[in-house]
């Protein structure tokens, strides 16, 4: 993604004030950012790791908590149920520094212009993504496409909604909390095995990215720069998500102390010190977000486990009003038959069982039942 394709930041003719999100105070009396230390997530972390309803690994765990704003709120927090077609998920709710948090990875299979890896031509080009998968016992979707791959649709997915659906993100707070969920990764060559990421909520978590300015080179990892010339980098999604979590809560604070230090340098009043003053002023006010995280899920069927966790994910996604990114008509209609197979297979009339195989004529019919059964692909 070019550096040079996202928007300017916005003037304004007058100062813009950082919006205070917690109740500290300097000795000035003035709102100030605190990125808190990981020994005040100790006890919030043991509270969801002992929790029933929360379905996810100790690392899962830190990762959330140490996101978190005021990480002491989630020692007791309130988990709440979600109901979907095939059971319960369950979310908390809480406030998240925007940098630890990544874009949805996208699933693009049904676009005309991608390649598949098994087409010869694919090479270097654009790759579809495949359908995220289940784990085997937490509430966490697993990626299997290459990290380089992920990254690329990461990226890509910025750059459009910057130009396609512009937030006022900066001069006041994200307000509408994002739909966040674990997921982990299949890579094998070095990246983070598991992140947080938003699959709903991309395009203000997008700008959130936008509104830091330019970091300098080392900051982020320098083998995704390219230009070595390059003294201050526009960040990317990519970037963040090679971040450690200790890495990605150093460019919290960072970002933190270079904009205080340049908001209490004297004013002069000039339309260049306002502008400057407002992009730093923007950025801390984009460094946090509302968010829910789904923790955890049961399904009606015990014994399905986290086998349709992915689908229960969609089905949320479906019915909840997701702003500028709505569900295609085809997309709705894929979900809702992933439901109706999902509730055919539950009532044994899917399936290898005898039951099953009458509804399994009336659905594709005799004809094809042979065909299928005399071993020809139809």
């Amino acid at each position: 993604m070019s550096d040079t394709s996202m928007p300017e930041f916005e003037s304004a003719d007058n100062e813009i004030q950082v919006i205070p999100v917690t109740d500290f105070r300097n000795v000035d009396g003035d709102f100030e950012h605190r990125l808190p230390p990981p020994s005040a997530t100790t006890n919030a972390e043991e509270y969801l790791q002992n929790h029933p309803d929360v379905h996810l690994s100790d690392e899962a765990i830190r990762r959330l908590v140490q996101g978190a704003v005021e990480p002491q709120d989630l020692e007791g927090i309130r988990v709440e149920r979600h109901r979907v077609e095939t059971g319960w998920l369950m979310v908390i709710s809480y406030r998240a520094y925007s940098p630890m948090v990544s874009l949805a990875i996208e699933n693009d299979r049904l676009l005309a212009e991608v390649s598949y890896a098994a087409d010869p031509h694919a090479a270097d080009v654009r790759k579809a993504l495949a359908m995220p998968r289940p784990h085997t016992e937490h509430a966490v979707l697993i990626h299997p496409d290459a990290y380089k791959d992920i990254e690329e649709s990461v990226d890509r997915s910025a750059k459009r909604v910057l130009t396609d659906n512009p937030q006022e993100v900066g001069e006041r707070l994200v307000e509408r909390p994002l739909m966040l969920v674990p997921v982990t990764f299949k890579s094998e060559t070095g990246e983070p095995a598991d992140d947080l990421t938003a699959v709903d909520g991309n395009c203000r978590l997008a700008f959130c990215y936008h509104r830091i300015p330019p970091v300098p080179r080392g900051w982020v990892d320098d083998s995704l720069i390219g230009d070595a010339s390059k003294k201050r980098v526009v960040l990317r999604p990519s970037h963040l998500m090679r971040m450690s979590l200790e890495r990605r809560r150093e460019l919290v604070r960072k970002v933190i102390k270079a904009a205080y230090s340049r908001l209490k340098e004297p004013r002069t009043g000039s339309s260049a010190d306002i502008r400057d003053r407002n992009k730093w002023a923007m950025a801390l006010n984009a460094l946090t977000i509302p968010v829910t995280v789904i923790v955890g899920y049961r399904d009606d069927n015990a014994q399905r486990g986290m086998q349709r966790f992915p689908a229960g994910v969609r089905s949320l996604l479906l019915r909840m009003n997701t702003g500028g990114k709505v569900f295609a008509d085809g997309a709705k209609n894929a979900v809702k038959a992933e439901e109706i197979i999902n509730g055919l297979y539950d009532e044994g009339l899917l399936g290898p069982e005898a039951q099953a195989r009458p509804t399994r004529d009336a659905l594709i019919g005799p004809w094809g039942r042979r065909r299928l059964d005399g071993g020809t692909r139809l």
